[in-house]
């Protein structure tokens, strides 16, 4: 018998109010609402929000919602599946208080542990109509924020050369803000003091296991390079040849009779990787792409950790609950280097995703480093939209 997603929150919503066993008036419960989560990651507290309705449990990172779903349950704690990458969340109740883990099997021993209080999140409503454009030096790395400020309230991101750090949500207070996200792969955390046109004493943690300092200044006019000309390949006229593993650890030589006749988006990420995500499903997805029988989609995966056999069950579980019609590959452990190093005709791979434009010969036409997902705005739409006239115009030839 199949159990709908609704049935096992209603089971949730019982279990984590102590057996009071129905909604109040039908169409409320007691943990119904919003709840501010505050991730302990040792001398630090990184916020993310949480919602949970008569139908529904999402985490919330401005626009976006992480729609999480039941794995497990237990008779204190219930396990939640995050949706497309190794990770979950045991949550537990105690009196008014929400607590429970949050463990990340894509890095080795990773668990952090959260509590969450109620609160009302507010809305967009509250935000200036105006993006704010800095300039951010990340300790001599550089990267490009846009923010929106309203009295209380501030979204935003960073685009870097290798992508962006997705949807970012957080408060202000006085000259102090901070922004944040979680996501199932990553916790984000940014901070800093608005000081005029610039923001001092800036803090980046990513989870429990890093943290750097940064700061920034308006800037309307800092670009970042354009991502299509961060990787130049070989002119000669040899296709585009690498070497793989499939999933039932078979060497694959990729060459000429794998792209001749289609047009071919050679996918290079991983499943840990967010940004990665955020590009296989543009490539999927896209109307105009998805619905053309003369491209396809070659995503080769480069695993965090080094056993094979879990790279390539994560692999597996990944593409069969999201992406079925596709048959991705083992590249290998996820490094830059060793990525470089199969796909050797081109200068670098330095992001994790990379993809590779392959036309009906076989020839490397276009590439295109990192990815800026619909966190970004309109960079996200000027960049799917060149690409996919680039895609559009090689099946054309």
């Amino acid at each position: 018998m199949r159990v709908s997603f609704r049935t096992l929150l209603s089971i949730l919503i019982v279990l984590l109010i102590g057996g009071c066993g129905h909604f109040e008036n039908k169409r409320t419960c007691a943990l119904c609402g919003d709840w501010n989560i505050a991730f302990e990651t040792g001398q630090n507290t990184i916020p993310a929000r949480l919602t949970i309705a008569e139908d529904s449990l999402f985490f919330r990172n401005a626009s976006e919602r992480i729609v999480v779903r039941i794995r497990a349950t237990g008779q204190e704690t219930l396990r939640f599946e995050m949706p497309n990458y190794d990770s979950w969340i045991e949550l537990a109740r105690s009196a008014n208080e929400l607590k429970g883990v949050w463990t990340n099997n894509h890095k080795v021993d990773y668990a952090i542990n959260f509590t969450g209080a109620k609160t009302t999140f507010r809305t967009a409503d509250d935000l200036s109509p105006d993006t704010l454009n800095y300039l951010c030096d990340f300790e001599g790395s550089f990267a490009q924020g846009i923010f929106q400020m309203g009295p209380s309230l501030v979204t935003g991101t960073f685009l870097t050369e290798t992508g962006d750090y997705r949807f970012l949500e957080g408060e202000k207070t006085n000259d102090k803000f901070y922004v944040s996200c979680f996501d199932g792969a990553h916790l984000f955390y940014f901070s800093g003091v608005l000081d005029g046109d610039s923001i001092k004493n800036g803090v980046f943690l990513s989870g429990n296991h890093y943290s750097e300092a940064w700061k920034a200044h308006k800037s309307d006019r800092f670009a970042l390079r354009d991502p299509d000309s961060l990787i130049t390949w070989s002119t000669s006229n040899a296709a585009l040849s690498f070497r793989v593993k499939d999933l039932q650890k078979r060497e694959k030589q990729f060459g000429l009779p794998d792209f001749s006749g289609k047009v071919t988006a050679v996918m290079i990420g991983g499943t840990w990787c967010p940004n990665c995500t955020d590009a296989l499903q543009f490539l999927t997805e896209e109307p105009s792409l998805k619905s053309s029988e003369n491209f396809k989609v070659v995503p080769v995966c480069f695993e965090t950790g080094t056993e094979e056999d879990r790279q390539i069950t994560r692999i597996n579980q990944h593409f069969s609950k999201n992406y079925q019609n596709l048959v991705p590959y083992l590249g290998g452990p996820a490094s830059k280097e060793i990525a470089a190093g199969v796909f050797s005709q081109l200068s670098d791979i330095t992001a994790f995703p990379t993809v590779i434009l392959v036309d009906k010969t076989g020839q490397i036409r276009h590439t295109h480093t990192g990815f800026y997902g619909p966190g970004t705005g309109k960079y996200h739409q000027f960049y799917t939209r060149r690409l996919t006239n680039q895609i559009l115009s090689l099946i054309a030839e």
